[in-house]
């Protein structure tokens, strides 16, 4: 995606004399975003970085985005980059902050050239598992986003407004919409319906399905729908039906900074306040689940998006399948990791505390990464 800012960053570049500086106040997303490597790469390539400054949240007053503060040179300035790190949430007063000085050279090792300015040694702990990344592991849909319907009221139902209206059954199918529907390791069916309908179907085939929605017609404000592109009876974006139809997929949340994905054996049909995919069988759907949910990944996370308590904070798939791994993990580690993973589940359907095997896949994750003693402390001290 294209930003504004994006483009005025490369104006200054062409407008500014041989030994300007170029200093900007823009949004963060400039650090970590996948859609501005190519930018940082310019600016580390063709220029001298010589200052981050990551802001944070709320900085300017009625301003919500997190924004930064670049400073660019030319060549003839020291390989050197200043950063720092300052929240509205902290205490301490941003004068007080004393920036740090790394050689810019890092940056070039980091996942996807982020512009890091905090937990350098974090970094340098990812970049040791390059072997693989998550989607090695995820078969050949990858990871998706969930259904999309262009007013929830239309087309999320229950039971008894099926009932009530006679709605074609062979359209209709479970559902959750987001966090507040599944448990973390495991996702249920808890009554919700969605009703499955495609622009390609027959009108003569959901008449019953077309008259229910046409009652929340005058809601449904859809650019595409006023433009002809799909009748109003049509979700927006459906997805492939074969991807929600398997018998057994992964769940994971959208909204939030720390991982949590669940397990479905119940071929729901998740809105897009989730995602899905599935294991390619190198390893189990319960393995998978078991590392993602670990305090590792959530830690590994967080370093390569720097979402952590950021406003609107999302899990982007995008991010998240480009996540370390090993397709060759050891074997009794991992088959220890899919059995607590089961038990968890277990536990949750006895309405039982998970606390104690959530805590043992955690240490399993880190026997997996061979992680130091002190390595460990910093997670655990990272991740609450």
């Amino acid at each position: 995606m294209i930003d504004t800012f994006m483009f005025f960053i490369n104006l200054s570049f062409i407008i500014k004399s041989k030994e300007g500086i170029v200093c900007q106040i823009i949004p963060d997303v400039l650090l970590y975003q996948l859609d501005n490597i190519k930018l940082r790469e310019k600016i580390l390539n063709s220029y001298q970085l010589l200052i981050v400054a990551n802001l944070g949240d709320n900085i300017f007053e009625d301003v919500a985005r997190p924004s930064c503060i670049i400073q660019i040179g030319n060549k003839s300035y020291k390989p050197e980059t200043y950063i720092l790190e300052y929240s509205t949430k902290d205490k301490i007063n941003i004068d007080n902050i004393i920036p740090s000085t790394i050689p810019t050279s890092l940056f070039r090792g980091l996942p996807n050239t982020l512009f890091a300015t905090r937990n350098l040694e974090g970094y340098n702990l990812l970049n040791r598992f390059n072997q693989s990344v998550l989607s090695d592991l995820i078969d050949n849909d990858g990871i998706q986003r969930g259904i999309s319907p262009d007013l929830k009221e239309a087309f999320i139902i229950e039971e008894a407004i099926i009932n009530e209206y006679s709605l074609e059954t062979d359209y209709i199918f479970p559902t959750v919409t987001g966090g507040r529907d599944v448990k973390k390791y495991l996702a249920e069916d808890i009554g919700k319906r969605i009703i499955y309908t495609k622009k390609t179907d027959s009108e003569k085939d959901i008449e019953n399905i077309i008259q229910f929605i046409s009652n929340f017609k005058s809601r449904i404000t859809c650019t595409e729908v006023k433009q002809g592109k799909h009748p109003f009876w049509s979700l927006h974006r459906a997805r492939e039906k074969s991807i929600f139809d398997k018998k057994e997929k992964i769940l994971g949340v959208i909204t939030g900074d720390k991982i949590s994905v669940s397990i479905d054996t119940n071929k729901l049909y998740p809105t897009d306040g989730m995602y899905l995919f599935s294991s390619n069988e190198i390893y189990s759907n319960h393995f998978l689940v078991g590392l993602l949910n670990s305090k590792l990944f959530t830690y590994f996370y967080r370093l390569v998006s720097m979402e952590e308590n950021r406003t609107l904070a999302q899990i982007k798939p995008s991010v998240l399948q480009n996540l370390p791994v090993s397709k060759d993990f050891n074997n009794e580690i991992v088959m220890l990791v899919e059995t607590k993973t089961r038990e968890i589940a277990d536990k949750i359907n006895a309405n039982e505390p998970i606390d104690e095997p959530e805590n043992e896949i955690n240490q399993l994750v880190y026997q997996l990464y061979n992680l130091t003693d002190k390595e460990i402390e910093t997670i655990e001290e990272s991740v609450k």
